[in-house]
């Protein structure tokens, strides 16, 4: 019993041992990677507020890219095609 309990002490801590540098690596690459999350979201914000400081309106009051009226929309042709085919590609499926 002794002898079985000792082996199994030892399989532990060897799985501890070589874990160990695992886990400590992954900490370390979860820190920095929330610490330079951070910093990244500030300037993103700084510059954020600079473009929109120095960007001209016009009389209206909107930036460029208000402006325009156009919107992207998907053309009336593209959509039954694609239907006909998805429905063609489920009948092979199917069969």
């Amino acid at each position: 019993m002794i002898i079985l309990t000792s082996i199994f002490a030892y399989k532990k801590v060897q799985f501890a041992i070589r874990m160990s540098p695992y886990v400590i690596f992954g900490g370390l690459v979860l820190f920095v990677r929330f610490k330079n999350k951070k910093k990244t979201r500030k300037r993103l914000d700084k510059r954020t507020e600079h473009m929109m400081k120095n960007t001209p309106k016009d009389k209206d009051g909107k930036y460029p890219w208000e402006k325009s009226k156009r919107s992207i929309t998907m053309k009336r042709s593209v959509r039954p095609c694609f239907i006909l085919l998805m429905n063609t590609f489920c009948k092979r499926i199917l069969v």
